[in-house]
């Protein structure tokens, strides 16, 4: 077991010490999993719990022989991870299943639909091995002997969890209420603060602010009833099972997994008046029913299940393209000289290492796009990597909205992290390629660097190859409802004017639109651009065409003198013809 301190492990079981990053993505620590590769490839069966599973990801870019042994067991509703597909996953319950076949999340239909989104990548049923429900140790959570005078709400004060609508109950029907909840993290105090005036106005409430693990069993042991008016499709709800085999019977709502956990010791509401009518009939709930379907989920029995599952649907490849030696990633946290801003890096990579030695990646580029924006722009950064760009531009423009676009999934871990670490919200992450289509694409991923990939294949030697589908679309077909942006950056390994032809609505609709693109002729010339027709695209768009680093200007003049010249460089482009 690779776990953080005071995970218990079976007789004659060995615990590798991972330090607790409650609360928060810490891909330093996670990382380390990494050094223990060799050992966990050696295991006849390998299930990997974590929230980012990089140890099945690490597996499925460069051991793909060993993937058949892997099982992933997913925390919560998500279709993205391992990376760069899923895989082999175990989900807790049939309505987890129905989410992710369908693609949405545990808020579709519900009032939180618009603020945490409804929508996900759907995964194909055969990526999903099993439905297998979360387990306890019955033991751990023994029925209680006598019942107290209150009823209780456990969970975070998140909205969706329902806490106001517990202490509804309690204000109308004048029982006591106990709220147990989490107080560590910051989103745990917003939240408390939000509902610290309800609270406090509400005489019969009564907090229980980070109880033990003893303080939580006497809790549900003691309690009438467990109220869980959850207003989103849980995917499970292990307090449920734990609350039931304390004794406790549990009152919650009829979204997500609770109808499949809840066979009896229980009731099932549909609205506010059900909650009302079960509270007045909860004492006929018996602790021994509760107990006994809590007892269906006791690690004994959910166990062997695992065991018995035919996991192997990602069967051993007939050839092996990734078994390559590789370090761990030389990971960095830099704080740039800008706008203190810090950000994970892979120092090895040309764009990481340069941020790390200098606290800036190409300054001339970094000024024109600080100079070109302001604190209401619309952004595009097409290939976003680490976020340089995005979370540079999402500080300037805080009014504004950055849309972030990387398909690499070693890139796309790196960003999500990057945006959370500087807390730019305003950043929108993509994980798609962009081109001048429609289509599921391979994207190829040098398997040497895997910072580097790109949709054409003749750019990366083709025995460091590893390869990935990908959705790919347009610009245009992305925005067409609001088209008009002010900053555009590109920098795509040899697709930029692929994604350029995509994106002819927004230049058109976009007067004051600035564009910033890598121009590379070796890459232009292998994905099969003509590298003069290219520049003379962009010229018959723009007026003002600079080559950057230089402060020389692109035009009809001195285009045919300067074009043998011109290698590797960027293109800054802004006051579009016509506008």
């Amino acid at each position: 077991m690779y776990a953080t301190p005071g995970s218990k492990v079976p007789p004659g079981g060995r615990l590798r010490l991972l330090p607790s990053t409650y609360g928060n993505i810490n891909l330093e620590v996670e990382h380390r999993i990494r050094d223990c590769t060799d050992e966990i490839l050696s295991s006849d069966l390998i299930l990997d719990c974590s929230h980012n599973h990089l140890m099945a990801e690490e597996i499925r870019f460069y051991h793909q022989d060993h993937m058949h042994k892997v099982l992933n067991v997913l925390n919560g509703i998500v279709s993205h991870v391992p990376r760069p597909e899923p895989y082999n996953l175990v989900v807790g319950s049939r309505s987890w299943y129905n989410c992710l076949v369908k693609g949405v999340t545990q808020f579709y239909g519900t009032f939180w639909g618009k603020a945490y989104g409804e929508s996900l990548t759907p995964v194909k049923p055969d990526q999903i091995a099993g439905i297998i429900p979360w387990a306890i140790d019955c033991n751990d959570y023994p029925i209680g002997k006598e019942k107290g005078d209150y009823y209780l709400f456990f969970s975070r004060l998140t909205p969706y969890k329902g806490a106001h609508t517990a202490m509804k109950l309690a204000r109308k029907m004048g029982f006591k209420l106990k709220l147990a909840f989490p107080l560590a993290l910051d989103d745990h105090k917003h939240w408390y603060e939000r509902y610290k005036p309800l609270i406090e106005s509400t005489k019969n409430v009564e907090t229980v602010i980070n109880p033990s693990h003893k303080e939580k069993v006497e809790l549900l042991q003691g309690a009438k009833a467990l109220i869980l008016p959850y207003e989103s499709h849980e995917p499970f709800g292990l307090i449920v099972i734990e609350a039931m085999s304390c004794g406790c019977p549990v009152i919650t709502s009829n979204l997500g997994a609770m109808p499949e956990i809840i066979q009896e010791g229980g009731i099932i509401c549909r609205s506010f008046d059900d909650f009302v009518e079960a509270v007045k009939n909860a004492e006929d709930l018996k602790p021994e029913d509760a107990r006994r379907n809590a007892e269906r989920y006791d690690y004994r029995k959910v166990v062997p299940r695992y065991l018995d599952l035919d996991f192997s649907i990602s069967p051993r490849p007939a050839k092996v393209s990734m078994l390559v030696a590789r370090p761990l990633l030389d990971d960095r946290l830099v704080d740039l000289n800008l706008m203190g801003i810090s950000l994970w890096v892979n120092t090895r990579d040309i764009a990481g290492g340069s941020i790390a030695k200098h606290g800036y990646y190409e300054k001339p580029e970094t000024e024109l796009f600080l100079n070109n924006i302001n604190e209401t722009s619309r952004i595009i950064d097409v290939g976003a990597s680490y976020g340089y760009y995005s979370i540079l531009g999402a500080k300037k423009a805080i009014k504004g909205t950055v849309h972030a676009f990387e398909p690499n999934p070693y890139l796309l871990r790196y960003l999500l992290e990057n945006i959370s670490l500087n807390q730019t919200w305003n950043v929108t992450a993509y994980g798609i390629a962009l081109s001048d289509g429609v289509a599921v694409s391979p994207l190829f991923v040098s398997t040497e660097h895997p910072e580097g990939s790109t949709l054409l294949e003749r750019l990366l030697a083709p025995k460091n190859v590893l390869t990935c589908n990908v959705a790919s679309t347009t610009l245009d077909l992305l925005f067409k409802e609001n088209p008009c942006f002010d900053f555009l950056k590109v920098d795509v390994e040899g697709a930029e004017f692929k994604v350029l032809s995509g994106a002819e609505g927004i230049i058109r609709e976009s007067p004051e639109i600035s564009i910033l693109v890598e121009y590379n002729v070796d890459a232009l010339r292998k994905a099969g651009e003509s590298p003069k027709e290219c520049l003379k695209w962009i010229m018959e768009r723009f007026e003002y065409v600079r080559l950057v680093p230089t402060e020389v200007l692109l035009n009809e003049d001195n285009l045919e003198a300067l074009y043998p010249k011109l290698t590797y460089l960027n293109l800054f482009c802004k006051s579009r013809r016509g506008a």
